[in-house]
């Protein structure tokens, strides 16, 4: 348990001040035993920490988080769900989990997606803003909505609204979720002000009276962001720091690729382990997926090596300072030994 503490807070908000994102007291993490589980969450085997994840395999443990949070029942802050399994909601009408309209009812949680695929995200009640999530202020990572359509009236193909107050986070997710919504239409997000977004793709088309390829309107902060069509709105309608590229004329391998190699530096501008991100990879298809996770310790270049040749000679460094001493005191006894003598 203790273990699972040390992880998280390696996790969660470590740095994400960098791009001004708070990280004063969120997400203190409590896991939870099976003794002290509430009714609500019984159906999720685990404690909620990233050691010792609440399990997320099927269309109705989705729909479940979606019930917990919409009903105001739990915000789930500072609990992990680990997704293991593909999800396909094909014939499961999607609410989207927390509301756009109510900063209240929000996913306060950490979801990991776990490298798998959530299929057939399709949501059209245009009385709602829409998207995986509606209200969203917690922590997304390697999520994979591999097909849908998202209608509503401000919607994102993965988040709608962010909850405003600079604790959201999505990094290393890839959506291609079609998103038509009257009003306002994003391929990753509607509206993540006070949130940030680190190597994210979309491939997803947007309709609406205001799209964007990633975003449809306000965005704090976003780094290595891929998208197809039309970036923002218009010109300046970021809230701050904006590195984004055009997918439409690369091939999935580029895209890949390029994902790969912002992974590092996306865990260390979010403060986010490194072990907990996957490797971007191209499946049998020629498609951009996810693959395993990273290594604490990296593998690209000479970081393997390096790190242990360098931990080899630190070693022996100890080793050979330690023996010093210890002849120095000796024939430091032995000189004083003579003296008496």
């Amino acid at each position: 348990m203790v273990a699972g503490l040390l992880g998280l807070s390696t996790l969660i908000f470590a740095c994400l001040s960098s791009f001004g994102v708070s990280t004063k007291g969120v997400h203190e993490i409590n896991p939870i035993s099976q003794a002290e589980k509430p009714e609500y969450l019984e159906r999720f085997v685990g404690a909620g920490t990233d050691v010792d994840p609440f399990l997320v395999k099927t269309p109705q443990d989705l729909l479940s988080i979606s019930e917990i949070v919409n009903s105001k029942t739990s915000s789930l802050d500072g609990l992990y769900f680990l997704q293991t399994a593909d999800i396909d909601l094909d014939g499961y009408p999607w609410n989207a989990i927390g509301n756009a309209y109510d900063s209240s009812i929000a996913f306060r949680g950490i979801y990991d997606g776990g490298g798998k695929k959530i299929f057939n995200l399709n949501s059209d009640d245009q009385n709602f803003c829409q998207g995986l999530f509606g209200r969203f202020g917690g922590v997304g990572l390697n999520i994979h909505i591999a097909s849908g359509l998202v209608g509503g009236w401000c919607s994102g193909g993965l988040v709608s609204h962010s909850t405003g107050d600079r604790h959201g986070l999505l990094i290393n997710c890839i959506t291609r979720v079609d998103v038509h919504a009257g009003n306002r239409a994003g391929g990753l997000v509607d509206n993540f002000i006070g949130g940030g977004i680190l190597n994210c793709v979309s491939f997803g088309r947007v309709t609406g009276a205001t799209i964007g390829g990633i975003s449809s309107c306000e965005l704090d902060y976003g780094y290595n962001l891929g998208y197809r069509g039309p970036v923002m709105n218009a010109p300046g309608v970021t809230g701050g720091m904006l590195e984004c590229f055009d997918v439409t004329d690369m091939s999935e391998k580029e895209i890949a690729s390029r994902m790969e190699s912002h992974v590092v530096e996306s865990a260390a501008k979010a403060g986010v382990a490194l072990n907990k991100l996957r490797h971007f990879i191209v499946d049998e298809n020629g498609s951009i997926d996810f693959g395993e996770p990273y290594d604490l310790v990296p593998d690209f270049a000479w970081g393997k090596p390096v790190f242990y040749v360098g931990l080899g000679l630190f070693g022996v460094g100890v080793v050979t300072f330690s023996a010093i001493a210890i002849i120095k005191k000796k024939r430091q006894k032995d000189g004083d030994f003579a003296a008496k003598n």
